[in-house]
């Protein structure tokens, strides 16, 4: 299989990252599924080393080949991403300072982020678990990223969740972190969650993060925030208009999703 990704990682990529993680007492944050997002670089400036990894542009959609009759092929490339991508970073002053193969090295001059493209979790997993190693910080937006990834770390854990992403269970990828925290497998391995509100038709963060200490009482307030239960459209006197209707569009409400889709499903790729 052609995944364009070398078998090892080289000297020089090593070399390059070596200095982010040597420091045991400097957080390092990981965010899988990043997409062209910047928005955790202005959210968290504590965070001095992001970890960025997806499997653009070589399919939005991992390493999964799909088709009939004896013909394949990989779906989802996205031949604009890395000018979408450099074009984002450079608007919030992340300056791309360096490439090699799939890694890409932007910095602002007091935090960097380590790119790695055509990387999909948890197929590639092996390729990149060296680089990552000791990660303390896991973004979530948009993408529930395999569970595989936990085993690069042995720190406990600080998840950080964006609001406008659904956390409830999926039967996608039963191996996601997201679904096994439900089943209270890997629990242990967070000490705090912590939630960025964000505006719900921009998807920009509003400034305001609220931490939990578990994950139910994280996944109960998030719950809430969605739920129109107690909405006056859901009387027994309107249950016949039009916001009691099945043909209602309540995914943006009940599936919100990542800032970025939209921009990878348009016609313009």
């Amino acid at each position: 299989m052609d995944t364009n990704i070398p078998t090892e990682m080289t000297m020089a990529i090593e070399e390059m990252t070596i200095n982010s993680n040597s420091d045991s007492n400097s957080d390092i944050a990981l965010y899988v599924g990043a997409g062209t997002d910047s928005n955790p670089v202005f959210d968290l400036p504590y965070i001095k080393t992001f970890y960025y990894l997806d499997s653009q542009p070589k399919s939005e959609f991992g390493i999964q080949k799909y088709g009939s009759d004896g013909f394949k092929k990989i779906l989802g490339k996205r031949p604009k991403f890395i000018k979408q991508l450099n074009i984002e970073m450079d608007s919030y002053n992340m300056k791309l300072i360096s490439i090699n193969s799939n890694l890409r090295v932007y910095s602002n001059d007091t935090q960097n982020i380590y790119y790695y493209t055509n990387i999909a979790i948890p197929e590639l997993y092996n390729e990149i678990k060296k680089p990552i190693e000791n990660f303390n910080i896991l973004i979530i937006a948009g993408y529930h990223p395999d569970s595989i990834i936990l085993d690069a770390t042995t720190k406990k854990i600080h998840l950080i969740l964006y609001q406008n992403t659904f956390y409830g269970e999926d039967d996608e990828n039963l191996n996601s972190i997201i679904n096994r925290l439900h089943r209270g497998e890997i629990n242990d391995r967070f000490y705090k969650y912590t939630l960025i509100m964000q505006e719900l038709c921009t998807m920009e963060s509003t400034g305001e993060q609220i931490s939990f200490d578990t994950w139910d009482e994280f996944y109960e307030f998030h719950y809430s925030l969605y739920d129109d239960s107690d909405d006056e459209y859901d009387s027994d006197n309107e249950s016949d208009d039009e916001y009691d209707s099945d043909d209602d569009d309540d995914q943006n409400l009940e599936n919100p999703s990542h800032k970025d889709n939209e921009n990878y499903n348009d016609n313009n790729d």
